[in-house]
């Protein structure tokens, strides 16, 4: 598990390589999220869980600092904790989820506004870099990258 103890958060918090498996099947992706600014990875299985592991992520250090406060039925302080996601590992270069692997997009999460995300995602295979304002965009920009909408 990762400690982020005596560390001073920035902006790199929220760039990632993303290292993609595509699983046709299901029409999803699984994958890795790598920081390797803070040296750290999140392994994801589906769109939904890599998602809601970064805001998980974002909201324990709180960055980027989101504009609204989670609704809930029931306000309490259990609910008000923040904790890191549960699949966030310590990265070192000699890690054998990386071998062979290259990864499929770089994700630099800018802004948490209006419910939802902002930034930017270079897709590496063909270098091409799209902002996205929300995070169906970007759900959308990776479906299209990766042919799961074919």
């Amino acid at each position: 598990m990762y400690d982020f103890k005596d560390k001073i958060i920035s902006s790199n918090i929220s760039e990632f390589k993303i290292f993609v498996n595509v699983e046709k099947n299901n029409y999803d992706i699984s994958g890795i999220l790598l920081n390797e600014h803070y040296g750290f990875f999140m392994k994801f299985t589906g769109i939904r869980d890599m998602l809601s592991s970064l805001d998980k992520l974002f909201d324990y250090v709180n960055f980027p600092m989101t504009s609204h406060r989670e609704r809930m039925f029931y306000e309490n302080i259990e609910n008000n904790k923040k904790e890191l996601p549960k699949n966030l590992f310590t990265y070192d270069k000699c890690n054998k989820d990386f071998d062979d692997k290259n990864p499929v997009f770089i994700l630099r999460i800018q802004f948490r506004q209006n419910s939802t995300w902002q930034g930017t995602i270079l897709w590496l295979e063909k270098n091409k870099t799209k902002r996205f304002m929300s995070d169906l965009q970007l759900i959308n920009l990776i479906v299209d990258a990766v042919g799961l909408e074919k």
